[in-house]
């Protein structure tokens, strides 16, 4: 398979992982594992892919905002990390996190459901299915 093929495939999965769930989670301080949004800019192989990424975060700010606990700033962050996908050749699944000024709660941004963290978060999450769902806690 040639470069722009796999291009091409990548900017087709680009478009299909699209985030369904919002996990609201107490602060943290810990981001191994993950890469800030700027290095993963770079790695762009052209502006179109570029473009693709940063609408990836706009859609994940977006989906913030249906948190009442959003306040529209970022204080550490936004990273990027990835999780293999059972039906991609290879591509994974883009998480976003990032933290708030105020308070310091920290939003993870997932296109699958993390069963986990619904039952560990601090506040609570979104899913696109049920809406928003307060934490147990």
């Amino acid at each position: 398979m040639g470069n722009s093929q796999k291009k091409e495939r990548r900017s087709k999965k680009m478009k299909e992982s699209y985030f369904k769930y919002l996990y609201v989670c107490a602060p943290t301080d810990w981001f191994e594992g993950f890469q800030s949004i700027a290095s993963w800019l770079y790695e762009s192989d052209s502006e179109r892919e570029a473009t693709e990424k940063l609408c990836l975060f706009a859609e994940a700010c977006h989906l913030a905002s249906k948190s009442s606990y959003w306040e529209g700033d970022i204080n550490f962050g936004p990273f990027i990390s990835g999780l293999p996908d059972p039906k991609s050749d290879g591509h994974p699944l883009i998480f976003i996190t990032f933290k708030q000024s105020n308070n310091g709660t920290t939003f993870l941004v997932s296109p699958i459901k993390i069963e986990y963290l619904e039952k560990t978060v601090q506040y609570g999450y979104y899913s696109k299915e049920e809406g928003w769902i307060e934490s147990e806690k």
